[in-house]
C-alpha cells in the first residue's frame, strides 16, 4: 500500500487520465476482515474513481472524496433495488 495510505484504508486508487493508466492499491490485511457488502462497496467505490478520473486535476482531495461516495453509494443502491 502507498504511503498515501493507512492502515484504516481498504484501497487506494492513482490514475493517469491523460494515459489512460490507472492501479487500485488494496490493504489485504483488511480485506480478509470485511464482510462482502463492505468489499462490494469499496470496489464500486475505487472504480467511480476511475470514472471521475478526468476530474480529478482541479478539485479538493475532500471534495472529490465526497462526489466519489455519493455516486457509488447511488450505483449500489441501484443495484440493492433491481435484486
Amino acid at each position: 500500500m502507498p504511503e498515501k495510505g493507512s492502515d484504516k484504508c481498504l484501497a487506494i486508487t492513482y490514475t493517469d487520465f491523460k494515459y489512460l493508466v490507472a492501479t487500485i492499491y488494496w490493504n489485504l490485511d483488511l480485506v480478509s476482515i470485511v464482510d462482502d457488502d463492505e468489499l462490494e462497496h469499496a470496489v464500486v467505490h475505487e472504480i467511480t474513481h476511475l470514472l471521475l478520473s478526468a476530474h480529478q486535476e482541479n478539485p479538493t482531495e475532500q471534495n472529490l472524496e465526497y462526489v466519489t461516495t455519493c455516486i457509488s453509494r447511488c450505483f449500489c443502491g441501484l443495484r440493492n433495488n433491481t435484486q
